[in-house]
């Protein structure tokens, strides 16, 4: 978890900043070391100003993604800070949240409000 966090630390604060809009279990690798990596930056955007504007086929993984970003609001790093958390229920319960869900609409009507 401290591993996901750093990686997410350095994207956010770098310049520009970068944001990751995927982040979610499957995109996190694990070496031999037990270290872990993130991996997956197809959707990762740098930021021009202070906010991102989900487009409306950029939902890959509602799951993992924050209310706002799923309403179509402006957002930034907060995004990935909430796709960290999902992350985080994941490692302690096991469980992928909204796992009695059965499609991606539901997900998302549950998410975003």
């Amino acid at each position: 978890a401290i591993d996901v966090a750093s990686a997410m630390s350095f994207l956010h604060t770098s310049d520009p900043v970068v944001i990751h809009r995927d982040l979610k279990s499957s995109n996190l690798l694990v070496d031999r070391n037990m270290n872990v990596k993130v991996a997956d930056l197809g959707l990762g955007r740098m930021m021009e100003g202070s906010m991102l504007t989900a487009s409306k086929n950029s939902v890959n993984s509602p799951r993992w993604m924050a209310p706002e970003y799923l309403r179509g609001e402006p957002t930034d790093q907060g995004m990935d800070v909430f796709s960290y958390g999902v992350v985080l229920w994941e490692l302690l319960t096991l469980q992928v949240p909204w796992s009695e869900l059965s499609n991606t609409w539901q997900v998302m009507h549950v998410v975003a409000e």
